[in-house]
């Protein structure tokens, strides 16, 4: 429902519309594995931008490089507003192969 899925490498946003919770005051996104080993982590400061009811997050190829594209992983976003934390979407976060690397990106 709320899988994140995406090609390993690649620039990814996702967004989420978000309502009835008030104000957002902070927000946090965390990719763990199986082992709930934190991979990614995202707040306000780092690949999140709160506009009105929308939630952006953003992600980047540096965010997944070290990431084995096979790895199980699961996701959160946990907001705080009005003093309360809630996690409000829980689901998959899956890493596609790549088949272009950084590696077969120079100029032949």
């Amino acid at each position: 429902m709320y899988e994140i899925k995406f090609i390993k490498g690649d620039d990814h946003v996702v967004e989420y519309e978000v309502t009835g919770f008030g104000e957002i005051e902070k927000a946090y996104l965390t990719v763990k594995c199986v082992e709930r080993i934190a991979r990614i982590k995202k707040n306000i400061n780092n690949g999140i931008k709160i506009s009105e009811n929308i939630i952006r997050v953003s992600f980047t190829p540096e965010d997944t490089n070290d990431i084995p594209w096979y790895l199980e992983m699961v996701y959160d976003l946990e907001i705080i507003s009005e003093g309360k934390k809630r996690t409000i979407i829980k689901d998959k976060f899956t890493l596609e192969e790549d088949i272009t690397t950084p590696e077969d990106e120079g100029d032949a």
